[in-house]
């Protein structure tokens, strides 16, 4: 190599060397900006790793969320679909519950159809009953006046030729009208007593009295009256103008043992109320004196024990007005014998009395001061209401006779309920009178007639 060229090549080295330190700054800022964009992209990367890892927690929440109301739905859909398949088995079981009311109306239908043949065959009988009872009266009563026929025969002057069977018998000899409990319908007659005399000369009997109901079941036009009765004989006393008298009355008889479907039912009312009122009856039982029974019962909607008489057991009876009671004690009734029983009250002073056979046995004051007794309330005989026409229990039930259940609105006096049967038997009450007053019987109750003398 020439030497020339050698200085050439040196030459270009040197230059080369001397050029290269001015290019290293603009290299290194170059190497800077690269390594910031480096860090930049790996911070932006890191955020954006973060941000990603936030929104997937939360994502992870939303679906934990959805989860939950997805198994809540699906709790419901199964809680409805048990409501429904309740649902239907009721709809079944209402549906066999109509068909058994069905089949049970029919039947009920049926008994109802039994019933009114029943109930005819019992109307029937009641008119058939009402025949007997009829006929047994008019034989009774032509018994007792001596009488084998239409005719009127005349009787000698002396007592031991007259016919025995005409003087009035004791008291409690009854005939029996039979045993039927349809109600007994009854109008007042003029005449209900049958009156003989026995003196000096003949004596014709008063007419008999009038003919009784119909007997379709209703009140009836009343018949004419009986053929006068025979003469009488006469044995001294017809100069002093004495004379025995008899008097037929309706007695209700409710047998053994205790029922609640024994009792009697009184078809009257009054429109004003009471301030005061007595109530007498006659009965006849051997009840024990430890039982309870109901002997008259009056009820109204506001108290069901307006007037009650009660045979409280050992205790001994209780009188009640307007639900307030009195106790009276023991009283001398369960003999089997008949007694006459009458209760006073006055409103201004609650004073009360009650009187056995016509004898006061017991008093007192201040029941159900200035009350008044209700009107348009419900008599039953022999049980204690405690409901307006029933509620009966039955060791309250009255067994034995009861009959002449009168009541007057006002006290009587110790006169006038009297002390002998000549009054008892001839008791009208002016608010309820037996002689005249409706009585339905139910049950094995019955009525019979007696005569009261």
């Amino acid at each position: 190599m020439s030497s020339e060229k050698l200085l050439n090549v040196s030459e270009v080295t040197g230059r080369a060397r001397r050029d290269r330190p001015a290019a290293r700054p603009v290299t290194v800022a170059v190497a800077a900006g690269a390594g910031v964009l480096v860090v930049a992209a790996l911070v932006f990367l890191a955020h954006e790793v973060k941000y990603v890892r936030e929104n997937a927690s939360h994502l992870q929440d939303q679906l934990a969320k959805a989860n939950d109301q997805i198994l809540a739905l699906k709790d419901r859909t199964l809680a409805m679909e048990i409501k429904q398949e309740t649902a239907a088995r009721d709809k079944e079981e209402v549906s066999s519950h109509k068909e058994e009311m069905t089949a049970l109306k029919i039947h009920l239908s049926s008994l109802q159809n039994q019933l009114d043949s029943e109930r005819a065959e019992l109307q029937k009988e009641k008119v058939d009953g009402a025949s007997l009872r009829e006929r047994l009266a008019v034989l009774e009563t032509k018994f007792q006046l001596g009488v084998e026929n239409e005719q009127q025969p005349t009787y000698g002057t002396s007592h031991e030729e007259t016919d025995p069977d005409v003087k009035p018998s004791e008291v409690g000899d009854d005939v029996k009208l039979g045993d039927h409990s349809a109600p007994l319908r009854r109008s007042k007659r003029a005449a209900n007593t049958i009156t003989t005399p026995y003196g000096s000369g003949p004596f014709r009997g008063p007419e008999g009295p009038a003919g009784r109901d119909g007997r379709d079941g209703r009140d009836g036009v009343a018949g004419p009256p009986g053929p006068p009765g025979p003469a009488g004989g006469c044995c001294g006393i017809c100069e002093r103008g004495n004379y025995e008298t008899a008097t037929y009355l309706q007695k209700t008889t409710f047998p053994a043992p205790q029922s609640v479907g024994n009792y009697a039912k009184l078809g009257t009312t009054w429109s004003q109320n009471l301030r005061s009122f007595t109530l007498c009856l006659q009965m006849r039982s051997d009840m024990s004196s430890n039982s309870a029974a109901g002997l008259v019962s009056y009820a109204v909607q506001q108290h069901h024990n307006e007037i009650l008489i009660l045979k409280n057991g050992a205790g001994g009876f209780l009188l009640f007005v307007q639900g307030n009671q009195a106790a009276v004690g023991v009283l001398p009734v369960w003999d089997g014998e008949r007694h006459a029983v009458c209760a006073t009250w006055r409103s201004t002073n609650g004073a009360w009395q009650v009187y056995i056979d016509g004898a006061l046995q017991a008093s007192g004051s201040g029941l159900s001061v200035g009350g008044a007794v209700r009107s348009g309330g419900t008599w039953i005989l022999a049980q204690d209401q405690d409901r307006v026409g029933g509620g009966f229990q039955p060791d309250q039930a009255f067994i034995g006779e009861l009959s002449q259940v009168n009541l007057w609105d006002r006290v009587l006096t110790p006169a006038e309920i009297g002390t002998d049967w000549s009054v008892f038997c001839g008791h009208h009450g002016n608010v309820i009178d037996w002689a005249t007053t409706n009585i339905n019987v139910f049950g094995l109750a019955t009525m019979y007639q007696y005569r009261c003398s």
